[in-house]
């Protein structure tokens, strides 16, 4: 199955943001080159048509429209076809998919959306704390200070007397990556605030058969991640999904730039 995205790296916008901005940032980013991908959300998909959002930028760019349904694959098998109906219609180049719901579903909705020759990005493990079981961590800022003790939210707030880990069984993201792999998904987003955890997906990636695997990032800069880091973690292909530090910047162009420079 061919990558997503042929550029070895890049930084991908991650547009949470109203029409008026994700404009602003298409025309400050359009001639960027590498910026090779927007990647849009339930923000713009439910404010405006998605229609509009990958007309605007097919008139003014090159570049790929990723959708991020934050998070797709986790209905059950038979919405499959009319989600990705949608994702045809509205000229999407590609579908971000976290299967959370099982593997009946991940092979399903893989199956529609590679029917329809759109790239397939699979999600492995999300970014913020109490995702797997045994996780009891609590949730920080990038500087390792606390924002929310969810021990104390769930017993004083809830009067839970245990602790309570994320919901995901540990052994379900080496499962999602080995499906992907065999139905020939290149493409994996991948924490990058845990860069330990992208070396060890790569590896399991490289024992099913995917060698040189497209990492996508998020987490980097506001949730703690290092985009030098990451980018040394993944290795030859990584795409940093960035978000805040690009639309909340004074200067768009600039700062998108910058932070292409440092991958």
């Amino acid at each position: 199955m061919e990558r997503v995205i042929e550029m070895e790296r890049s930084v991908i916008p991650a547009c949470d943001v109203p029409f008026d901005k994700f404009e602003e940032i298409v025309e400050a980013t359009a001639d960027v080159e590498k910026i090779c991908a927007y990647k849009v959300g339930f923000t713009l998909g439910y404010l405006e048509s998605l229609p509009k959002v990958t007309k605007l930028v097919r008139d003014k760019t090159d570049k790929i429209v990723i959708f991020d349904h934050q998070k797709a694959a986790t209905d059950i098998t038979f919405t499959a076809k009319q989600f990705m109906d949608v994702m045809e219609k509205a000229e999407v180049d590609a579908v971000i998919l976290d299967p959370q719901s099982g593997p009946a579903v991940q092979y399903d909705w893989t199956k529609e959306a590679q029917s329809r020759n759109l790239g397939v990005i699979i999600v492995t493990e999300m970014t913020h704390p109490r995702y797997l079981d045994g996780d009891f961590r609590q949730l920080t800022n990038k500087k390792g200070e606390l924002v929310r003790d969810y021990t104390k939210i769930f017993k004083e707030e809830l009067g839970i007397d245990r602790d309570i880990p994320g919901y995901q069984r540990k052994g379900s993201v080496r499962d999602k990556i080995e499906i992907a792999a065999r139905m020939g998904i290149q493409d994996y987003v991948m924490p990058g605030n845990k860069p330990d955890k992208i070396k060890l997906f790569k590896e399991w990636l490289a024992e099913f058969g995917v060698k040189d695997p497209g990492v996508y990032s998020p987490g980097l800069i506001r949730q703690g991640g290092n985009i030098n880091e990451g980018a040394e973690a993944a290795g030859n292909r990584f795409h940093g999904i960035v978000g805040t530090a690009i639309y909340t910047a004074e200067n768009i162009r600039e700062a998108a730039t910058g932070l292409t420079s440092q991958i």
